[in-house]
């Protein structure tokens, strides 16, 4: 495939349901470098049951301070924005030594396996399915953008990983944004040093590529992208150095959408 690697990766040996806390964890649905995500169940009274996502961190990471704070922003996060195209959090806990975050569970794919599947048929996104998709992420934005404290205050929330794996298509036509696991708001007292890039290199603003502050702005450019690969079936910076990659996102220069 041409598309830039999602980073994730799936077991190829059979996976046994398990209890993990208050979940039952039924298959793995991906692995990343810090934290492995799987299709769970909860269990209520009288037979209620509930689909989920719980997201948590390896154990290899439990120890991890800097990883878990960004577990619990991304948890504090996600559960101030209120909006059909953002992803909910319900949980947030610890099982042994193990932090997890409890997630709304979407039955579809990701924006990435949708172009991935249509390159491999030979065939385009129709124009009004991509400019759905992106509208419905751009509403998702907003509400994250523009989402206040309990004074009305806003804070500042960027997700500044606006990715096709960070997109989701439901099986129902919904569209959900998720893993603001890189978002930069003023609850967080740390802050990135300057010059520090966050967020994958094919889907950066220049003065994000640049490694300077960024603000909404950078989210919004990152969505165009997405926009021009649904809309043209190929990656705006091809290439697999990062270091190449990144000088295209800086200098954007942007093909032409008819040619």
């Amino acid at each position: 495939s041409r598309w830039p690697s999602c980073s994730l990766v799936w077991p190829l040996s059979p996976f046994v349901p398990k209890r993990f806390g208050p979940y039952t964890l039924l298959r793995p649905v991906g692995q990343g470098g810090m934290a492995e995500g799987f299709l769970a169940q909860a269990v209520g009274l009288e037979g209620f049951e509930r689909l989920l996502c719980v997201k948590r961190v390896l154990d290899e990471h439990s120890n991890d301070t800097e990883l878990i704070d960004h577990l619990v922003d991304e948890a504090k996060l996600v559960s101030r924005i209120s909006h059909p195209n953002v992803a909910q959090v319900f949980d947030l806990g610890r099982v042994g030594e193990q932090f997890y975050i409890a997630m709304e569970w979407i039955d579809g794919v990701d924006a990435l396996k949708l172009l991935e599947a249509c390159e491999q048929r030979e065939i385009h996104v129709p124009i009004a399915a991509a400019a759905y998709i992106v509208r419905e992420i751009a509403r998702g934005l907003e509400a994250a953008h523009t989402t206040t404290d309990e004074e009305g205050r806003p804070l500042g929330i960027v997700h500044r990983d606006v990715t096709p794996t960070n997109v989701l298509l439901s099986l129902e036509g919904q569209v959900k944004l998720i893993d603001f696991g890189v978002a930069k708001n003023i609850l967080r007292s740390r802050q990135t040093a300057v010059g520090v890039v966050k967020g994958k290199y094919s889907y950066l603003a220049p003065e994000q590529a640049r490694g300077e502050t960024v603000d909404a702005r950078a989210d919004v450019f990152a969505a165009g992208i997405l926009l021009y690969e649904l809309l043209v079936g190929e990656p705006l910076y091809p290439g697999t150095k990062a270091a190449d990659v990144v000088a295209k996102a800086r200098a954007a220069k942007i093909p032409s959408l008819r040619k």
